[in-house]
């Protein structure tokens, strides 16, 4: 397939999607993005702001196409005769009720992308995964372990339904790698970024603006977005396929990472732990909230669990192979709030 053709990308408005675009057209590359009808695009437009000097010209050079993952019409349409294919889009909720939805979304989705790509020929898929699908560490020297690649998936059973839906989809691209299919997976930790402030990740940042005086007890890996679109860019050049990622820069505790991001935005360091006490009632009443407001909620039982939990990736195999380096945390912090500052 000629190196003329586009390149396909799914989940563009998100905050990892939007920064591949915008990491695609600085390459040059003609790039063709899915999205559904009416869809807000002003997410992708202000993270190309963030990184090209006339950003309206550059985010112009996107070709976009309504669709949908679950309508696999108009997805083989959006996808036409792209060499590669970016699959960053997905559903993600920790609401019960939205259990069917997840799996509908992420592993029907994610089906239906390889399906495709398996028919049409496309040279390449890029799929972001999640760090939620990596097996975890079990026994006395749990802590100690670093959660990597080859891990067997061991469900304990406290897990979202978010990872049992991104578990499924990973499970589709194997069927896919099986079959032929030219792939990678990116399993990237907890990303640190810029994009919509009320969404994903960058939420955070917000909340603590707010004065959010609570911190939990457990430890992450985080990595910066940039971090992440360089890394599947990267992935996809690279010779290799039939192979998974740990995306991720360093391990930290929590309270790490909250106190970095309330000095850069000038805020009160979060100052009071939450007990398992404090914890069962904050989702409890947050529950309630949601049940009055008809909104999903923010807290739930599994990422209350997860947030008290000491976890630590090893992302030895990324750098091994393509000599990789990452953006220090306290450096993407640092740089995230700067950006926050602006817009508020």
């Amino acid at each position: 397939m000629s190196n003329s053709n586009p390149v396909f990308v799914t989940g563009g408005t998100g905050l990892i999607g939007a920064h591949i675009l915008s990491s695609l057209l600085e390459q040059g590359a003609t790039v063709r993005a899915l999205k559904r009808p009416g869809s807000d695009l002003a997410t992708v437009r202000k993270v190309i702001g963030y990184y090209h000097q006339d950003p309206e010209a550059v985010f112009s050079r996107i070709h976009w196409v309504d669709g949908s993952l679950n309508d696999p019409g108009s997805l083989a349409k959006a996808i036409g005769n792209a060499r590669q294919v970016y699959h960053s889009a997905g559903m993600v909720s920790f609401d019960p009720r939205d259990r069917k939805s997840l799996f509908q979304a992420n592993a029907g989705g994610t089906a239906a992308i390889v399906d495709y790509c398996l028919n049409a020929g496309v040279g390449k898929l890029c799929y972001i995964s999640s760090a939620a699908t990596l097996g975890k560490p079990s026994g006395v020297d749990s802590v100690a372990e670093k959660i990597h690649e080859e891990m067997p998936w061991n469900p304990s059973g406290e897990e979202s339904d978010y990872a049992l839906s991104k578990f499924e989809a990973e499970k589709e691209v194997w069927k896919g790698v099986d079959k032929g299919l030219n792939c990678v997976i990116l399993n990237p930790t907890i990303v640190i970024g810029p994009g919509d402030w009320a969404r994903s990740s960058s939420k955070l940042f917000g909340t603590i603006w707010k004065g959010f005086p609570f911190y939990s007890a457990g430890s992450n890996a985080f990595v910066d977005v940039r971090d992440v679109a360089r890394a599947a860019l990267s992935l996809m050049d690279y010779s290799v396929s039939g192979e998974r990622y740990v995306v991720m820069a360093e391990n930290h505790a929590f309270k790490q990472v909250f106190d970095w991001i309330a000095e850069y935005l000038g805020k009160k360091k979060p100052s009071v732990p939450v007990s398992p006490l404090l914890g069962e009632i904050a989702w409890r009443a947050d529950w309630l909230q949601s049940r009055i407001k008809g909104k999903g909620p923010e807290i739930t039982r599994a990422t209350l669990a997860s947030a008290r939990k000491q976890y630590f990736f090893s992302n030895e195999k990324i750098v091994r192979q393509l000599d990789f380096s990452f953006i220090p945390i306290e450096a993407s912090i640092r740089e995230t709030c700067r950006l926050f500052l602006q817009e508020h």
